[in-house]
């Protein structure tokens, strides 16, 4: 889905929207926008004949200071062409509408073929190309080139489909992330401090935990995260108040044994109202903040969701 920004930008440029994205020519190239989860995405379908050219434009472009001076968070090289990510911020607009010139002109210096090229093949178009959305960019190419590419692409997906999911690992992995994270979210919360800020740390060990175990990328990914990380924050607020039961006993400030003690909780949660309150509270700002943990695997099922086909025409 392409933001009302972005949209505003491409009729400046005189860009046609479609598919989801937004596509044009730009001093000679053939330039694409798109959006994800926190990001926008400025695409130019170009071909390098010349591999010094191609690696003089790269050194331009992955230097240190372009990411402060643009927000570029990202630079990649694709089959078709430049793929740039900028981090999706108030200004951002400004930014993208300043670097433009110095992309389309950088290319140019670097001997980088446009609108009259198939970047693909790097042969002549001479009216035979059709623009298609590969990936989040738009480009004009063959079609005997996007036979090609379709064809290597089913065989990714067929190649990526065979690889074993391993989910079984992804769970274990995830779960023990999350239990560490509780521990320090138990000690902070028996202290009495705040302790929504740990739901971070929960969600990103869960998130480490299943890829260090060797969890597979698959649908379940995300799903298995988000519970891992929920069981997190809620071991962490019990875990917090049964050491603060602990240290009542001990100081003779409760008459109970320690084997009653996780009882008592689930007495607690079920006959005060205060104390359920309280509770579901801290497990809720915990979260929250386990979302930011967790951002990584929810903006990689947000920009697959956002690409849609990896290949598809376009109108």
């Amino acid at each position: 889905m392409l933001g009302s920004g972005l949209k505003k930008l491409a009729q400046q440029l005189g860009m046609t929207v479609s598919g989801g994205m937004a596509y044009g020519a730009v001093d000679g190239y053939l330039v694409s926008f798109s959006e994800g989860m926190g990001e926008k995405n400025v695409c130019v379908s170009a071909h390098f004949a010349d591999e010094n050219g191609k690696n003089a434009f790269l050194a331009h472009f992955q230097a240190p200071t372009m990411g402060s001076i643009y927000r570029l968070q990202h630079f990649e090289m694709m089959q078709a062409g430049i793929c740039c990510t900028f981090v999706d911020n108030p200004g951002t607009l400004k930014r993208i509408q300043a670097f433009l010139p110095e992309l389309t002109s950088q290319l140019s210096a670097c001997g980088a073929a446009g609108l009259e090229t198939c970047p693909i093949c790097g042969n002549a178009l001479a009216g035979t190309g059709r623009p298609y959305r590969i990936g989040r960019m738009a480009a004009i190419v063959h079609p005997s080139c996007i036979d090609t590419i379709s064809q290597q692409a089913l065989e990714a997906q067929q190649e990526q489909r065979l690889q074993p999911k391993r989910i079984g690992r992804g769970i274990l992995g995830a779960v023990l992330g999350a239990v560490v994270g509780a521990i320090p979210w138990a000690i902070v919360y028996s202290l009495g401090w705040f302790v929504g800020w740990l739901g971070l740390l929960i969600g990103f060990l869960a998130t480490k935990g299943y890829e260090l175990l060797g969890g597979g990328r698959c649908k379940a990914k995300v799903i298995i995260i988000i519970l891992a990380t929920v069981l997190g924050v809620v071991l962490g607020n019990f875990l917090g108040d049964y050491i603060t039961l602990v240290s009542m006993v001990v100081k003779g400030e409760v008459d109970l044994a320690f084997s009653q003690l996780h009882t008592f909780i689930f007495y607690l949660l079920g006959a005060s109202a205060e104390y359920r309150t309280d509770f579901i509270t801290n497990c809720g700002l915990g979260l929250l903040f386990a979302v930011l943990g967790c951002w990584g695997v929810f903006k990689e099922v947000g920009k697959q969701a956002a690409t849609g086909p990896a290949i598809a025409p376009l109108n």
